[in-house]
């Protein structure tokens, strides 16, 4: 087939030759995934999001109770340890969590178990869990006040 036919239209209106126009997109395209691996083996050191799926995302949802009002967002991070251990921290978005006026006591684990209590009293609270590498759930539970949170799937790189 003659080269002039598989030249794209905007390629031969703007008289690059294809085979130049071949050679810029290879390059781009080895420069992306240079670069993703690049970022993907410099981030493997340092503590990252994992991925996770959870009915109700990631906050866990607490009754406005007098002056206490809002949710607890939550992110979690691979440690990158050899047993995938993460850590969950929670960020007050209203008043809860912020004084001991509006403390919130939760449970954070696996949902086999064991669980921790945590309380979160004066702004973000961090909480390392060992949930083992591969897919697991993560379950997140307030105590007081009660709520509810079907947790998470969290996916914990078994490779990292």
């Amino acid at each position: 087939m003659p080269a002039r036919l598989l030249e794209s239209r905007s390629t031969r209106e703007r008289g690059i030759p294809m085979k130049i126009a071949r050679t810029i997109t290879a390059g781009a395209g080895a420069a992306a995934v240079a670069a993703g691996l690049a970022l993907s083996s410099a981030g493997a050191a340092n503590a990252e999001p994992v991925p996770q799926l959870g009915l109700l995302g990631t906050d866990l949802h607490l009754p406005p109770v007098g002056e206490c009002h809002g949710t607890l967002h939550y992110v979690t991070e691979d440690l990158h340890t050899p047993h995938g251990d993460v850590r969950t921290t929670f960020f007050p978005t209203g008043t809860w969590g912020t004084s001991e006026q509006c403390a919130v006591d939760f449970r954070v684990g696996p949902i086999a178990g064991p669980f921790q209590d945590v309380r979160a009293d004066d702004g973000p609270v961090s909480v390392d869990v060992r949930l083992g590498k591969g897919l697991t759930m993560l379950a997140i539970g307030a105590v007081e006040p009660f709520a509810p949170n079907p947790g998470a799937y969290t996916w914990v790189d078994p490779f990292g």
